[in-house]
């Protein structure tokens, strides 16, 4: 009998030692974009605590940089989009592990107002009679990014070329104070910077959900990291999800209120109510079902990262033997995806 009680206290105290275990930190590299809203509010609601992890949020300037200083930044999981991360799978630093958000509508061709693009546009043209309008045209556009993605659909829609205009590479900060202050005929931005455009007088002429485009943003994890600490990947999916289906089971009202908290309590920036909801309103998000579908052998994802893939090649970013090697190695590994997620709080 005296031997029981001893098992069952040794039981009971290593269950409270395990309890109290502290949890293991992921450091975790975010834009001031939608993907991260998942991301942070499962910190703010401890479940990444309740995963057995503590998410380390830091934010970055971009994708590019996040991927070109990956060796020396040493995040373990990341938000980013397509058009920086293929650059990693190719080096093999990173995995796609899930998507955060399709960020198509959210991406957008700005001009100022006196351009005459936007009432030409509305008089319905035909594509000849538009590109003699567009071509000789100085963009002012981030080189190897969503945004020049979608510049480059867009031309190809009026049959026309890169070459057919003039692309100054202009971080997008940059790109809404020139086009502003009189610098070039148009800019190619995303949120948060399109809100900026807005404030600043600038009209938007389409965006990447108008041609139809998809352009998920990524969750991606060091391949390094990922060999060696799978459950902590897993269990940062898990919560991130749990945060994904959260937020979609909310009002539009509240979570545009709770976006825009989010801007400022993470991102330090103030957006209106408006643009909040704005924001939310071009996003999507995935929840677990969904992620499973995409992310699968056959799953759209492998296509939208075929367009990205062929977006580099076009641009020469990458030569047809890297592109080629790409398609050769398995850019997705949907076996971190959890098998189910917790319910309630």
């Amino acid at each position: 009998m005296k031997k029981t009680i001893l098992w069952a206290v040794m039981c009971l105290m290593l269950i409270a030692s395990a309890a109290q275990a502290k949890p293991v930190t992921v450091k975790s590299a975010w834009l001031t974009e939608f993907e991260a809203l998942p991301a942070w509010y499962a910190h703010v609601r401890q479940w990444d605590t309740a995963a057995g992890i503590t998410l380390d949020m830091q934010l970055y300037p971009s994708g590019k940089y996040l991927m070109d200083n990956v060796s020396s930044l040493k995040w373990d999981v990341a938000g980013l989009g397509g058009a920086p991360g293929v650059l990693g799978m190719l080096r093999k630093q990173a995995c796609v592990v899930g998507i955060g958000s399709d960020e198509a509508a959210a991406n957008a061709v700005f001009v100022r107002k006196d351009s005459p693009l936007p009432a030409a546009l509305r008089d319905n043209p035909s594509a000849r009679d538009y590109a003699r309008l567009v071509t000789g045209k100085i963009v002012l556009c981030p080189r190897g990014t969503s945004a020049h993605q979608l510049l480059l659909l867009w031309l190809d829609r009026m049959g026309l070329s890169e070459e057919s205009v003039s692309l100054l590479d202009t971080p997008p900060d940059e790109a809404v104070t020139g086009l502003a202050g009189g610098m070039g005929d148009m800019a190619v931005l995303w949120a948060p910077q399109t809100y900026a455009a807005e404030q600043a007088g600038l009209i938007p002429l389409l965006t990447g959900r108008d041609l139809g485009l998809a352009q998920p943003t990524l969750l991606m994890a060091r391949t390094d990291y990922a060999e060696k600490a799978g459950p902590q990947v897993r269990a940062f999916l898990a919560c991130y999800l749990q945060a994904v289906e959260a937020l979609q089971a909310m009002p539009r009202e509240e979570l545009a209120a709770l976006y825009q908290r989010f801007q400022k309590e993470f991102c330090g920036q103030d957006i209106s109510l408006e643009q909040a909801m704005r924001d939310v309103d071009t996003h999507t998000l995935y929840p677990l079902a969904r992620q499973r579908e995409l992310l699968s052998s056959d799953g759209e994802l492998h296509r939208w990262l075929e367009d990205v893939i062929a977006f580099h090649e076009r641009t020469g970013e990458l030569s047809r033997g890297q592109t080629g090697k790409l398609r050769d190695t398995p850019l997705v590994r949907a076996t971190f995806l959890p098998a189910d997620l917790p319910k309630g709080e």
